[in-house]
């Protein structure tokens, strides 16, 4: 089989290593999502080689920037993995997310306020 690119989600969540912290583990930690692109054979042959390369990552120690606390990052697991249909190059389509339908407001919401500051009055789109 060729080897083709695949666009694959990973997602981590912050352990920390002091005592009184990892008991209350329950609680809400930082998680995070990280896309990667991976080239193999197989979906299945790229989900194993994320997996991988992730497991590999969270053997570093790390501190969490906000709170200062020390721990390092597990591996959740593998969310979605998609082949990348085009050939890669500049400003080609990797990855695309069906967000339903929605109002002008929700669309804004999406969007955040930085977006639209930045279009200012050049845009009247989310001034309905």
């Amino acid at each position: 089989m060729p080897l083709r690119w695949y666009f694959i989600s990973v997602v981590l969540r912050f352990e920390p290593s002091a005592t009184k912290a990892r008991q209350a583990i329950r609680r809400r930690q930082p998680v995070e999502e990280n896309w990667e692109i991976h080239q193999a054979t197989s979906l299945a042959a790229a989900r194993a080689k994320a997996h991988k390369a992730a497991k590999v990552a969270c053997a570093t120690p790390m501190t969490n920037l906000k709170t200062g606390e020390q721990g390092r990052w597990t591996l959740v697991g593998i969310k979605d993995a998609w082949p990348i249909e085009e050939p890669l190059g500049d400003g080609v389509e990797i990855a695309w997310f069906q967000h339903g339908r929605l109002s002008d407001a929700q669309l804004a919401r999406m969007m955040g306020r930085k977006h639209r500051a930045a279009l200012g009055a050049k845009s009247s789109y989310f001034l309905r």
